[in-house]
């Protein structure tokens, strides 16, 4: 199972950031606050990929919403 919610995490992170060693040290290496200061290899290891992927997933929104807001002010101009 939790192989699956890995391969998951890797393909989320790889979508913002398609480096996959920059992809994997923060998988192993980030300490993230959000994930009660562990990595996200650790959250998924204790059984919380969820909590991993859910991360990812408001990173992705976010992003979204950052450039949507970009296109949105330069059309203005």
């Amino acid at each position: 199972m939790s192989a699956r919610i890995m391969r998951q995490v890797a393909d989320l992170a790889s979508a913002i950031e398609p480096d996959q060693s920059v992809v994997f040290r923060w998988i192993t290496d980030s300490k993230i606050d959000s994930l009660s200061g562990r990595t996200p290899f650790e959250a998924v290891m204790d059984g919380e990929g969820a909590l991993v992927l859910s991360f990812l997933d408001n990173v992705l929104q976010e992003g979204r919403a950052v450039v949507t807001r970009i296109y949105s002010n330069a059309s203005r101009c």
